[in-house]
């Protein structure tokens, strides 16, 4: 294979060992990672990435959502998909564009946002938010956001970053007879990209921002190791993206529901206590605004949200102007009178304290009693399973309504 892009003498030119002519090709499999003839990782990268979605859907096929722990299943992803995504991520992962312009987002505010969506587009995040959707049972156009927020998961890349790190630190500590620190050393005496990138990364996150090293012009590679923290890098990163996260809840009118339920990156207890995966999956659809009410079905046929009107309300002449949103069905709808006193009646027979307003939609959503979460365990559960099963009642409802009414306007035409 002739590196670096570079076209041989002549058509029929083949380089010659031992007197035995040796094919050439554009790419070279060695340990499972594809190496280009350009120097480049992304056929490597792709590779992964077809292979890691072929047993994210071998997953799906073998195990049924419905009948496992959703933890359990979180877990099972990690050891047969996240291992195939995130192989030999030490050798590709640094030298790819996109880490050194991720690096650039976290350091300007102005392109924060630009970050997260950078990151969702990445191959093996493409995967990850895939199963993560699916866990929940929301539609793959789904917010991306809300499905790491519902699930406290942060992107591949900052478990697989941290990867690096370790190698970076373990090559560093090598003898230097060793032919993989001879390669490393190599690329620091001629500041390769491999080696310059994680350099960038260990200096933005993987150290203390008073350590002595940062302020050298030139760190040693030795220096550099041992100034990194694995551990840092990934409550740096995880910090940084706390924030372009949270600021993409700010920035997305589509979100509006789910930011009054949810300001930080946690698994939510009712993937855990609810009855059931239908319970558990239109209260994540719900929650995330992944379903048919006309607040989000509006929004794709580009009807001003004023018009985008409760057909309950609407057709039965109660109230013209009500938008059907998440905060009317769980809070305010007629349609859910009943099913909304049901559910306080069973609330109370927990003696939570509520106070005496009725709960809004918002307190409904976020399915956990008002106070330290750990202070009753039973009466949690509990309460997570009558708000979830009254978020699920009152959906499917509304949209039993929606049908009936579609139907009879079809009839009568």
């Amino acid at each position: 294979m002739v590196m670096n892009g570079l076209y041989p003498p002549s058509a029929t030119w083949r380089p010659i060992i031992n007197g035995d002519k040796i094919e050439l090709v554009t790419s070279y499999c060695y340990l499972g990672i594809i190496i280009s003839n350009k120097g480049n990782f992304s056929q490597a990268e792709d590779s992964l990435y077809k292979k890691g979605l072929g047993a994210h859907f071998s997953l799906r096929n073998t195990v049924d959502r419905r009948y496992v722990d959703p933890k359990n299943l979180q877990q099972l992803f990690g050891s047969l998909v996240t291992t195939i995504l995130t192989y030999g991520c030490q050798v590709w992962l640094p030298s790819r564009p996109v880490v050194k312009h991720l690096i650039s987002c976290f350091d300007r505010d102005s392109n924060i946002n630009n970050c997260v969506s950078k990151i969702a587009k990445m191959r093996l995040e493409q995967v990850h938010l895939r199963h993560l959707k699916y866990l929940l049972g929301i539609r793959r156009n789904a917010s991306n956001s809300a499905a790491w927020g519902e699930t406290g998961r942060f992107p591949l890349l900052i478990d697989s970053l941290k990867l690096c790190v370790k190698y970076f630190k373990r090559l560093a500590e090598m003898e230097d007879s060793n032919l993989a620190k001879a390669a490393f050393n190599e690329q620091a005496n001629l500041g390769l990209s491999w080696y310059s990138n994680m350099k960038s990364i260990i200096e933005s996150f993987a150290t203390d921002s008073n350590n002595q090293y940062q302020l050298a012009a030139s760190v040693s590679a030795t220096h550099l190791a041992e100034a990194a923290s694995p551990v840092l890098l990934v409550k740096n990163l995880q910090n940084h993206f706390t924030e372009a996260w949270r600021f993409t809840l700010e920035q997305s009118s589509r979100l509006s529901f789910y930011r009054e339920v949810k300001d930080k990156i946690t698994w939510e207890h009712y993937l855990d206590h609810a009855r059931n995966f239908e319970d558990r999956k239109l209260t994540a659809r719900i929650r995330c605004s992944a379903h048919k009410l006309n607040i989000e079905t509006g929004r794709h046929k580009n009807i001003p949200k004023a018009e985008r009107i409760c057909d309950f309300c609407s057709s039965k002449g109660i109230d013209t102007s009500a938008i059907e949103d998440e905060e009317h069905i769980l809070a305010t709808c007629p349609l859910t009178t009943s099913h909304r006193h049901k559910m306080a009646s069973l609330i109370n027979s927990l003696n939570i304290n509520h106070g005496d307003t009725p709960l809004n939609g918002i307190q409904i959503a976020r399915t956990y009693p008002p106070g330290p979460a750990e202070s009753n365990n039973d009466s949690l559960v509990r309460h997570i399973q009558i708000m979830t099963r009254a978020i699920k009642i009152m959906y499917k409802s509304t949209l039993k309504y929606k049908k009936e009414l579609s139907q009879q306007g079809e009839s009568s035409s």
